[in-house]
């Protein structure tokens, strides 16, 4: 991951998640900017028509797997064991 990613996704996290995993703590400035930054997009997002399809990703074609797959069939063919 970019190294300038990282401080904005550790702001996303509560400090429950940042102590789990081991993150450093964001500056309460950054939190506070990362909070109002998704608010504002809400604001500008209620702005746009409802959707008339959901857009699931669950429902794009799997690019590995274009016609579908069984559970069965997935993984190596011949698995070191």
């Amino acid at each position: 991951m970019h190294s300038s990613i990282k401080p904005g996704i550790y702001a996303l996290l509560d400090d429950t998640m940042l102590d789990a995993f081991g993150f450093p703590y964001p500056s309460p400035l950054l939190r506070s900017a990362m909070v109002s930054l998704l608010k504002i997009r809400a604001k500008l997002i209620r702005l746009f028509p409802p959707r008339n399809q959901p857009n699931f990703y669950i429902d794009s074609p799997i690019p590995s797997y274009p016609t579908g797959y069984e559970i069965a069939n997935v993984g190596p063919l011949h698995p070191k064991i």
